[in-house]
């Protein structure tokens, strides 16, 4: 299997201190082209369980999540099963938002095409 506990944990801990400094960054695992479900789960799984972690030690408002089980998996995480719309938006993305008392805004959208440039300019 993909990676190890240490290692998602090492690489979390360097996004959140880049964070505290920036106010932006990207986690993710790109488009792994296997065969075994298993793996692929895995590798979502190391993903959410670092967005976790980072979200933990660094307040994080806008997520911009891409994929829909990418998605899923990092809500499972964060422990959100309850989420709403939100104002749509201009770029024809909705704002998904938690049930929970909190600023935090959520975007998801298919992995199929690119993100607006309203919402990520230069992607």
């Amino acid at each position: 299997m993909p990676g190890s506990s240490t290692a998602v944990n090492h690489w979390a801990d360097k996004v959140a201190e880049r964070l505290r400094v920036s106010d932006r960054g990207v986690i993710g695992i790109g488009l792994p082209d296997l065969a075994d479900p298993r793996i692929d789960r895995r590798w979502l799984e190391l993903l959410a369980a670092a967005a976790l972690r980072i979200a933990r030690n660094v307040t994080i408002t806008r997520w911009l999540l891409e994929g829909g089980a990418t998605a899923q998996a990092i809500f499972d995480a964060l422990g959100l099963h309850r989420l709403h719309v939100g104002t749509v938006q201009e770029t024809g993305l909705a704002e998904l938002l938690s049930d929970r008392d909190s600023p935090t805004r959520y975007f998801v959208k298919p992995g199929s095409y690119a993100w607006p440039p309203a919402i990520w300019p230069g992607k």
